[in-house]
């Protein structure tokens, strides 16, 4: 997210992701179900909380137990050492870089050797 709007950003983001309801996927209403297990939710909670030396997490609604995770987003300078960096989270968290720029945006991008997601929004 481009710096000028990146603070309004997350705080838009956050608003939206404390809406969504957790719960069953067979429950009318519901926008996140369960983890598919343990397993993925230690995963999750770990690269959660890897990256706390980096960033401080913002959960987004009442703590739910295993294997529900909570909304949650990791805003983050420009840092590419993090490990959700490098590695897929499959969990309802959303990492969000800032950056100056388009050769700055393009350098984060191409800084990894993995084909992870990333999305590009614009007006």
């Amino acid at each position: 997210v481009r710096s000028s709007v990146y603070s309004e950003f997350i705080e838009k983001l956050a608003k939206e992701m404390s809406k969504l309801k957790q719960g069953s996927g067979l429950m009318k209403g519901v926008d996140i179900g369960p983890l598919v297990n343990t397993r993925a939710y230690d995963k999750v909670s770990a690269i959660v909380s890897n990256s706390k030396d980096f960033t401080e997490p913002l959960s987004l609604t009442s703590s739910r137990p295993s294997p529900y995770y909570e909304p949650t987003i990791l805003p983050f300078a420009n840092q590419t050492e993090v490990p959700i960096f490098k590695e897929e989270i499959f969990g309802p968290v959303a990492s969000i870089w800032k950056f100056e720029d388009e050769e700055e945006v393009i350098r984060l991008a191409n800084s990894t050797r993995y084909g992870l997601q990333a999305y590009v929004f614009t007006r």
